[in-house]
Formats: structure tokens, sequence, C-alpha cells
């Protein structure tokens, strides 16, 4: 059976009309908007101004932009000077001094801009980048007027180019539909690859999905392990086999049910079967872990070295084509490197040559000329063994934006896999989208949705790819449902008040427990509880970030973080097994300044958002709250914080507070969850809290 989104509308005997002239509102093709067919307004007929989710994306990313292009104009100080070497076709070539090198860092694949007049621009892609020389591919029209530029201001180009991919993808997108989006020029046009425009009806309940069929995979054995996947895991699989063009394929993963495994057993199958698949994902450390599971010599990794994983280096691009290349590569740089440095010797020098003047003219010249057939033969030989790689290779992980970007952007997918797809903005997850024919989201919209600033931050839920695809088409989701990670006890309080029991420890679990040198002096830190709530009488503080931007800390329940860090250092617990976490940007900043000169300066402290996706074996949780409580007892919030602990959980907060907000709701249920197991603690009196002296 073939199912298709409908689109609803209000109004007197179901019917809408313009509130302008009256006439009867018609479906636009984007997903709850309404257009008059006499004067073109646009809205949902309900009388709110809803003029839909496609439309609401792009006004979204035209705000976030303002402000992120705000915030890089006041940094522009900290652009770096280069000076212009050549400008060839498409290619431009810069040196830096040591100093702007090292403070850039540029890497192949990084983004840059300029400075002019007054102005950021966007610059290109670097090519490659080595001992202060850096080649940027450049579009066509701009290497004849930076050539006449003797020196550069460049900055990174990343904060804004995320917006201008999204924006110019929307704008091609809507190009050829009827509807009257308006996308504003207050943006850099990238030139996008749109493989296929069909993901688009995905998001506006244009397309037809029939039901989920299955293919079975070669074994039921995880790619690098061995060990037998579950049956949820093989049904998630096997469904991903039977995918045809233009199929969706949505899979849950609540935490630790091996969402990654799955991915790379997906993306192994795939290629075993003649495909070329893109893992991608916003984050590099979703992308890390699931390449780092499959075979090296048929996966490629596109990123910057620094934000890799170090066990992913071997996979990176730059790596396999240095490695390749060899000392045929390392010979043209030294040679372009004396090049270089001579010609900015005779360049300083040749006006102490009062004889001769023009035969040091010539060698000039021809230097310059062998210089650029040497930065030319570097760039070929570069891009053409790029090109030879990630031809061969079948599986290749990015970043989403990456994914429009050289050396990418010209390449065409067959299946494209999105992790943590429920943080993915619908714009971004149609950068990778395009450019395939079968499309694989994997999310849990029990976590954190995408993340906006200001008055945007509420369209979160709305605007992320995988919870609208979830709810436009349930019958195309399949759960994960066994979870590996945690000890029982941690897990078990989302399974139930979370995920409604629709997810269950493995037996393992079970036995999963902190192991420390020594007995801890502080009871709440014994290995028999492993979720703990302890009390602090403690009281929050309002502080100003600036004018307009205000954060919570709390001095008591900092101070009881830090003591329980270091309780766990002296009891052997190494620093990066330890991770504080905590909703407000204030106390972690507070926290921070507390530990950084104690032996725990290692501890990892972060906020929620920073935290997902993330795992250590003993996790902190710092409510700070003692008001309002929507903010920390969010669903979605809290169940990312309390599921990122492996063998222990710790929550800190004002009990009394939190029993008496009205919006503390799930934090509630938590510290219930933690008297049935007569696991809260009372700070001030170094004991153990039984469920009849606090009732609640």
């Amino acid at each position: 059976m073939v199912r298709r989104a409908r689109i609803r509308v209000s109004g007197t005997g179901g019917l809408s009309f313009c509130p302008r002239c009256g006439t009867l509102l018609m479906p636009s093709g984007v997903l709850g908007v309404l257009r008059c067919p006499r004067c073109g307004y646009c809205g949902s007929g309900t009388g709110r101004g809803d003029v839909g989710v496609i439309e609401r994306m792009i006004r979204v990313l035209e705000t976030e932009r303002r402000e992120a292009l705000s915030e890089l104009r006041r940094n522009t100080g900290s652009g770096v000077r280069a000076r212009v070497v050549d400008a060839l076709g498409q290619i431009l070539t810069l040196e830096l001094s040591e100093g702007a090198f090292s403070a850039l860092s540029p890497e192949p694949g990084d983004v840059l801009g300029y400075v002019w007049r007054g102005n950021i621009r966007y610059l290109g892609t670097v090519l490659d980048a080595y001992r202060c020389v850096v080649s940027v591919l450049i579009s066509p029209g701009e290497a004849s007027s930076l050539a006449d530029s003797p020196e550069l201001t460049l900055v990174s180009y990343e904060p804004l180019l995320s917006y201008d991919l999204q924006l110019s993808l929307l704008s091609k997108l809507l190009s050829s539909e009827s509807t009257r989006t308006h996308v504003s020029s207050n943006f850099t046009q990238v030139d996008v690859k749109v493989d296929d425009e069909y993901p688009l009806k995905l998001f506006t309940g244009e397309a037809e999905l029939g039901e989920l069929r299955c293919s079975q995979p070669r074994s039921a054995r995880d790619v690098k392990e061995g060990f037998m996947l579950d049956e949820s895991q093989v049904r998630a699989v096997s469904a991903a086999l039977g995918l045809g063009n233009h199929e969706l394929l949505l899979i849950v993963g609540p935490p630790g049910t091996g969402k990654t495994r799955v991915i790379a057993k997906i993306a192994h199958e795939l290629a075993g079967r003649g495909e070329k698949v893109l893992i991608a994902s916003h984050t590099n450390r979703a992308v890390d872990n699931a390449i780092e599971l499959l075979p090296l010599d048929n996966t490629l990794r596109v990123g910057r070295p620094e934000k890799v994983l170090r066990s992913t280096e071997p996979y990176l691009l730059s790596y396999k084509y240095r490695t390749e290349l060899g000392e045929r590569l390392e010979k043209l740089e030294r040679e372009i490197g004396w090049y270089i440095k001579e010609l900015r010797s005779m360049y300083r020098d040749r006006r102490k040559y009062r004889t001769g003047r023009w035969m040091v003219e010539e060698i000039i010249s021809g230097w310059k000329r062998r210089l650029r057939e040497l930065i030319q033969e570097k760039s070929d030989l570069i891009q053409r063994t790029a090109r030879n790689i990630i031809g061969k290779v079948s599986v290749i992980g990015s970043t989403l934006i990456k994914s429009q970007l050289y050396p990418l952007k010209e390449v065409t997918f067959d299946t494209v896999i999105i992790d943590e797809a429920s943080q993915a903005s619908i714009a971004l997850a149609l950068l990778a989208m395009v450019k395939a024919r079968k499309w694989i989201l994997v999310g849990d919209h029990k976590q954190l949705p995408p993340i906006f600033s200001g008055e945007a931050s509420r369209y979160g839920e709305e605007l992320s790819a995988f919870n609208r695809l979830k709810d436009m088409y349930p019958h195309r989701h399949l759960w994960l449902t066994i979870h590996y990670r945690s000890n029982k006890a941690i897990i078990e309080f989302s399974a139930k008040h979370i995920y409604e029991g629709r997810i269950r420890p493995h037996e393992s679990c079970a036995l999963k427990k902190l192991r420390l040198r020594g007995r801890p002096k502080i009871e709440a830190l014994t290995p028999e509880k492993p979720v703990v709530f302890i009390h602090t009488p403690s009281k929050e503080e309002r502080v100003f970030e600036g004018r307009d931007r205000c954060t919570k800390r709390n001095p008591i329940e900092a101070a009881v973080v830090k003591e329980l860090v270091s309780e766990l250092m002296r009891c052997g617990l190494p620093s990066d097994a330890v991770g504080v976490i905590t909703p407000y940007r204030g106390q972690r900043a507070l926290i921070e300044s507390l530990i950084k000169d104690s032996a725990c300066c290692g501890v990892e402290v972060g906020t929620v958002d920073a935290f997902q996706g993330r795992e250590k074996d003993v996790i902190i949780y710092d409510v700070v709250s003692t008001t309002d409580m929507r903010f920390p007892a969010n669903t979605n919030r809290l169940n990312v914080a309390l599921t990122r602990a492996k063998l222990k959980l710790i929550a800190v907060g004002n009990v009394n507070a939190i029993r008496g907000a009205p919006d503390a709701g799930l934090l509630r249920e938590f510290i219930k969850y933690c008297l049935e197991r007569d696991s809260v603690f009372d700070w001030g009196s170094g004991s153990w809290v039984d469920s009849a002296s606090l009732p609640l």
C-alpha cells in the first residue's frame, strides 16, 4: 500500500480562505502551505501566518547567517595576511608567514574567505597546504582580479559557508517549484550539486512511499569484530538492503543500541553489492565512529586531520594521496619551497644591484615561470590522485557540509546514510540527500533536535530532518531495541520513562560495574550504586553574558562537583573516563575554573548539547537550577544527560527545589527512581536518604 503525507486545512467546513481577498486557498505543493490563486498570498489558512516548514527553514537560516556574519566581522582582526604568489586558472597560490600559517592552520578541504573593502567574501577551497604555501581552488571569475592583489587578509569562511550552501540549495530546489517561496539574495550564491531533486518531495509531503521490503545480508555478523547482530539490528540492515530508488528508511537508534555498527554493516553490505555509499553527519565524531569499523582499503574519510579521531587518520584522503605519491610529492614541495624562498630574497635585495638590473629581472621572471609550472604540476598531481582514490573506494565518510565541497562535490552516490539525523536540520540533511537516490536516516527523536539561536530555537523539533520524516512516514521507521553500553540501572530509567519500554538492556549490562583502586571517602561514589542523586542545599545565581544573554551558575554545586571529581581521581580513575555535564554555560565555565589547576584538569566539562553522541565511564550531571526547571528537566535534554554514562551516573541538585517546582516533571521522576534504589545522598550530612523522610 502506498502512503502519502496529507495536507490538513482548517476553517469553515474544512476550507480556508485568503485573508487578503477572500478567495479559496489551494495547496501550494509545500506541506501545510496554502496559496491564493488570485493574489498569490501564501499561508496555512489558520490566520497565524504560518508559511510552511520550508519557508520557515529559509527564514531561520537567513537570521542565523546574519548573526554569524556579525560575529565574523567582529573577529576579522584575527584574519591573517597572505601574499599572492600566483593565480593560474582556478588555482590561487598564497604564501603565509610561519606565524600566520600556524594561526590559520589550513588543511585540504578547508574553506577560506577574504576581507574585501570591509566585507567578507568567499575565496575557495584549500587544495593543499604545505610549508607556508597554500593552494586554493577558486571560481574562474576571481582569478584575474586576485592576481592583481599583492596581499589578502584571510579568514576561515566555514561559519558562513554552511548557511550559503543550505540557502543556495533551497533556492535551487525551489526555483522549479510553483510556490512563491522567496530566498533573499543576502548570502553568497554557491554552486551546489543536485543529482536528484526528489528528497525535497519527502519533506513537502509529495512523496509516495509503500511499505518496507527486506533483503537479507550475506551474514548477520558485525563487520570488524565478528559478533552476531541482534534481531532488531538484522531487521534494520535487511530493510536498508531492500530499498529501491527514491525510497527512505528511518532507523530509531536510542543510546547504546548499536546504531554505529548497524550503519557500518549497511555500508559494507551495500558496497559488496557494487554501490557507492556516503556516510554523513553534522559532527565529525559520528562519521569517524562508523568509518573506523570498515575495511581501510575500501573506505575513505574526507575532513581535517585535527578534527578526526587518531584511529581514522589512515582513512583520510590527504593521508592516502601523500602515501601513494611519496617522494614524488615531497620533491615537488621542496623545489617549490626553494623557489619561493629565493624569490623572496631576490625581491628584497634587487635594489642593491646597481649594474645588470635587467639580468636580475630576467632571473626573477624565469624563476616565477618555473614556480608557476611546479605549482600547477603539484596541483594537477594531487587532484588526479585524489580523483583516482575517490573513484576506487566504495564507502566515503564526511560531514554534511563537506559532501557539497571539493573533493566530493562532483561525486554521485547510490545511497546516503545520515547519522544523528535528529540533530540535523532539513536543509542540512538535503545537502547530502540530493547526491543520491536512496536515503537512510538514523536518529533518535528523544534526543536533542537542531540547535538554533534566539527566537529560532523554538523551531528545533519542527525543522529536524529525522523527526519530521518520522512523523510524516511512520510506516518507514524501525527501532533498534537492545541496549549494550551502560549498567542496567543507568539505562532502565530512560527505557521506562522516555522510550516507553521500546528498548531493554542486554543481559551483559548487569555485569558492568565501576572499578576503583580504593574505597572512596565519599560514600556517594561507591561502585555498588550505579545511579545516585546528591542533594545539596544550593541556590542558583543569574549571570549576564553581554547585554541581553543570561545564564545560570551555582557555586555550591560546582564545589561539590569538584570534590567528586577529585576523589574519583584519587581512587585511580583516569581523567578521560569522567565527564561533567551541565545545562548552563555559566556553570560550565565556573566548574572549569575550579578544576583547571588541580589534578583533575583533564576532565571534560561541557553542556548537554556538546555531549550528545558521547560516552564516559562516569558522568556527573549538575542540575544547577533551583527555580525554573523547564530547561534542565526538558525530556530530550535530560535524556541525553542521563544516558552518557557507562558505569556510574551521578546527578547533583537541590531535591527540595525540584520537589517544589511545578515544571520539574521528569527530573522529579528521576529522584523517585533513585529513592526506590536507596541512592539519594544528602551532601550536608554525608548519609543516604530514605523514601520515608523525602516524600515526592
